[in-house]
């Protein structure tokens, strides 16, 4: 999650010194799907059965996903491929 904490910031800052709508969108829904991935308690454990690193990844991936798709950026919305079925857990 480290990284990823990281480009976002990355992320944050070339949108705002380039005033890029996309990347702007990106990150709005990178806060989302870091907001959502810790309401839900996806976070990894340690323990047999339950969710592993791969797991988190994928949770934060989805989530990011949905909320492009849901965002308020219509060319970014439009694109409905991005929404990730969750199949595995």
């Amino acid at each position: 999650m480290l990284i990823i904490v990281k480009r976002h910031k990355s992320l944050r800052f070339i949108g705002n010194k380039h005033n890029d709508e996309k990347l702007a969108a990106l990150t709005a829904a990178l806060d989302v799907a870091n907001d959502a991935y810790l309401d839900n308690n996806k976070a990894p454990s340690r323990r047999c059965g339950e969710p592993d690193n791969k797991a988190s990844h994928f949770f934060v991936a989805q989530y990011w996903a949905d909320a492009l798709a849901n965002g308020a950026n219509a060319e970014l919305a439009e694109n409905k491929k991005l929404s990730i079925s969750p199949s595995i857990y």
